[in-house]
């Protein structure tokens, strides 16, 4: 048994390591961040809704290759914004659930805010003045972001509605975009000019602002292709002035535009001499080629005399221990080896179970090899016991509470128990077992034996959930009318492996893509599941179901519309939905009013729209025989509907033929909208191949005549 434990240990040990050697290689590669995809929140790998210690674990349980992540719980991991998941992703976490951060390090951060113009007439109350509910903010990176916004009606408690001058008001940034921050606390800032009665508020121009100084591109070119060269640029010769500092890529190249100008820089790059230098813009882009000495190196061999393997090596170039220049590992041999420049420098060794060790060394022109001993912690013999004797419980035992220092991975034998030895300290240890809720505990060892007793409480495992049909709704059909069901039948295995069915309750997330009934098509809807007391989901199992948006039978909208109106959505100066139809050539002349929801509508400049605007949220679903429209002309009967007819060959062409009444003259026809031809042989108003119809189905016919119109609709009929 002890056997297996000091194997099981010392693979926990080595594979520790290598996750903190790839660490410090992503910390030495990557010095830029990147923004996550919306849609996720960072931290939360689990997925429910919360940062605490559970994303922890299920982060370090995909380091150690114990568990998958789908790609949404990989990008809510990543909280360092380095492409990569690894220890400083779970410390991260960790920090955050525990309050010692209130932010992740990744995404862009507000460099300013868009300032707030506004004029109101003299004795507006304050309570009346419509301050946007969005700002417009600039990002490092030069892009653009609207960010909701609280007014503080209190940031500047001298304005009087009946003093005509300027007032200031402050606002906060709130609901940040995921991705964005603001550490810097940067407000919104709104100016409220007040006019006097008898002076009219000017129409606001924008401000004139000089054009800025052309500027240049200019490319660093270390001859070498070295990535990672940092390149400070200044604006004077004393290099007091900084103007931007660089790293240089893959390529060895780094690109910063400058105006004209001279300039000076340096180059650093750890292991090669510092450069200096100067470069002129005049005009036009540049290349600043440069090539970087290399300092002579040394093989530095740290050497454990007990030959242990898994020694942790930190090593850096001041005593202070901040900058970090290598991470090493001990082989099978006890032995580690790195080549460095002439220089003095410091270093740490741990081990789980021994003492840590600090040490400092220099290289001098030559090999050398630097020995140390690590000293062996007393160890004592903990015990775990299950209280029901379960077999083959798991149990995780950690040395911090964020559980990320794992040092043994166990499992209780027939009698329900588990032994290690471990050295005196505080540990954690998390217990699992199929059929059982997980248990989580702690203990201390000091000085002697230790036996830790606990219980597993047996629970149903949700292990899937049923396949749901699609629900069809028709066009127009708002989120809230949906009829997304409350519970969904799930699938429970018991310890046994055996399975049940029962009913549990879901949430629903708002579709993928974003629900909008006004957009025909198929959005697939996330639920996730709420167990009850004595059920757990540790998968995370989730309910899915496809809504799909289908047009509704069309509704045949009044023969002058061009079409279906259109809704469009205004947030400024307040929320707004805004009608417009458009009236065809034939109608424009003629028509006279339109009311749209019995509001009177206003006709555009082009005298073919009219507009009306709601405070309230307006569909097409709610425009059906809302939408009135008066013309100056009476109904008149000049159609001859016995002979009149739309006739189609079964080919998918239709042509319709119009007669008018002996004696009746018409100034136009139309078919659905199209213009008809008068035929003087046939004295009939005649279509071309009309398209898209069949038998069955009716076309508008409009006849216009010197007194008034006539609209009649005539059924598809199949030629015989």
């Amino acid at each position: 048994m002890q056997l297996l434990i000091d194997a099981v240990k010392k693979r926990t040990q080595a594979k520790a390591a290598s996750v903190l050697f790839l660490i410090a290689l992503l910390v030495l590669a990557f010095s830029t961040l990147t923004i996550g995809a919306p849609g996720f929140m960072y931290g939360d790998v689990n997925e429910d809704g919360e940062v605490d210690v559970r994303d922890v674990v299920m982060v370090m349980q995909y380091i150690l290759e114990l568990r998958d992540l789908t790609e949404d719980q990989l990008k809510a991991a990543d909280v360092t914004g380095d492409g990569e998941i690894n220890i400083r992703d779970a410390t991260q976490i960790m920090r955050y659930s525990l309050g010692l951060i209130d932010y992740f390090d990744v995404g862009e951060i507000i460099e300013s805010v868009e300032e707030v113009k506004l004029e109101v007439s003299y004795g507006t109350k304050l309570e009346n003045i419509e301050f946007p509910s969005t700002v417009k903010t600039t990002l490092q990176d030069e892009t653009e972001e609207d960010i909701e916004v609280e007014w503080d009606d209190e940031s500047d408690p001298e304005y009087n509605p009946r003093s005509a001058k300027d007032y200031v008001f402050e606002g906060k940034l709130v609901s940040l975009p995921s991705g964005v921050r603001n550490p810097d606390d940067i407000k919104a800032k709104a100016t409220v000019t007040v006019y006097l009665p008898w002076v009219s508020i000017p129409t606001p121009r924008a401000p004139v602002e000089p054009d800025p100084p052309e500027e240049f591109t200019v490319t660093f070119n270390e001859l070498n292709g070295l990535e990672g060269v940092s390149i400070t640029v200044y604006s004077d010769a004393d290099r007091t002035d900084e103007v931007d500092d660089l790293t240089t890529d893959s390529d060895g190249e780094a690109e910063i535009d400058l105006s004209d100008g001279n300039y000076w820089y340096t180059a650093e790059l750890f292991g090669y001499e510092d450069h200096d230098g100067d470069f002129e813009v005049d005009g036009e882009d540049i290349t600043v080629s440069f090539e970087m000495d290399e300092l002579d190196k040394y093989t530095v061999t740290f050497v454990e005399g007990n030959e242990l393997e898994g020694v942790s090596i930190k090593v850096y170039s001041d005593a202070g221990q901040t900058n970090e220049v290598a991470d090493l590992t001990t082989d099978s041999d006890g032995e580690a080896e790195i080549d460095l420049s002439d220089g003095d420098y410091w270093y740490t060794a741990e081990l789980f179970g021994y003492e840590d060790l600090d040490g400092d060394f220099e290289v001098d022109g030559e090999d050398i090899t630097v020995t140390f001993e690590m000293d062996e912690l007393d160890k004592y013999t903990v015990t775990f016991v299950e209280e029901n004797e379960l077999e083959d419980v798991s149990i995780k035992v950690y040395s911090d509470a964020v559980q990320t220092n794992e040092v043994a991975d166990l499992t209780t034998d027939s009698d329900g128990e588990a032994e290690i030895d471990l050295p005196d300290g505080n540990y954690w240890y998390t217990a699992e077992l199929f059929g059982y809720d997980d248990h989580d505990g702690d203990f201390t060892v000091s000085g002697e034996a230790k036996t830790v007793e606990f219980l597993m409480d047996e629970v149903l495992v949700v292990t899937g959930v049923e396949t749901l049909e699609d629900i069809t709704v028709p066009y127009g059909t708002k989120m809230a009318d949906l009829p997304l069901p409350n519970e969904v039948e799930v699938t429970v295995e018991d310890k046994d492996r055996v399975e049940s069915t029962q009913d549990m309750a879901v949430t629903w997330n708002s579709g993928s893509p974003g629900y909008d009934g006004d957009i025909l098509g198929t959005y697939q809807f996330m639920g996730n599941l709420s167990p009850p007391e004595g059920v757990i989901n540790p998968d995370n199992v989730k309910a899915y179901v496809n809504v799909i948006v289908e047009e509704d039978d069309q509704y045949e909208w009044p023969p002058e519309m061009e079409g279906p109106p259109s809704i469009t959505y205004i947030d400024f100066p307040e929320d707004s939905w805004l009608v417009m139809i458009t009236i065809k050539d034939a109608y424009k002349d003629i028509v006279t009013s339109v009311t749209i929801l019995g509001e009177e509508a206003a006709q555009a400049d082009d005298e073919k729209r009219w507009w009306a605007a709601f405070d309230h949220e307006v569909t097409l679903g709610d425009l059906e025989s809302q939408i009135l429209i008066e013309t100056d002309l009476e109904e008149v009967d000049v159609i001859d509907q016995t002979k009149s007819r739309a006739l189609t060959g079964g080919l998918g062409d239709t042509y319709v033929r119009v007669f008018l009444k002996p004696g009746e003259e018409a100034q136009s026809v139309t078919a659905d909208g199209v213009p008809l031809i008068y035929n003087d042989t046939e004295e009939r108003w005649e279509s071309g191949a009309l398209y898209g119809y069949s038998v069955g189905d009716e076309i508008s016919v409009v006849v216009t005549t010197a007194d008034g119109e006539q609209s009649v609709k005539l059924p598809v009929e199949e030629v015989n």
